[in-house]
């Protein structure tokens, strides 16, 4: 079974890591989805997202699971999140 796990990690920190860490447990590969990938240089999204990339990889390459991590843009479609077919596939 395969697992996805988004955010921003800005910057990813023992709260991410435990979560993954919870998620190997249930899954057998892990998506790392690298949020608002776009965007970077900014107070609120310091890093870039190649900076994320490599952080988040590193914090994870002990971890025994099969991971990818992969940048996600932020399309700034909020509707689409809390859209009747998200919510359904959301248990």
């Amino acid at each position: 079974m395969r697992g996805f796990f988004i955010g921003r990690f800005q910057p990813f920190h023992s709260g991410h890591r435990a979560l993954v860490e919870r998620m190997a447990e249930e899954v057998d590969e892990l998506v790392l989805g690298i949020g608002s990938a776009d965007q970077s240089h900014t107070e609120k999204n310091p890093f870039t997202a190649g900076e994320r990339l490599m952080a988040v990889e590193r914090a994870v390459a002990d971890i025994p699971i099969t991971t990818y991590t992969v940048p996600i843009e932020d399309i700034e479609r909020h509707s689409i999140w809390v859209s009747p077919y998200c919510s359904s596939i959301v248990p």
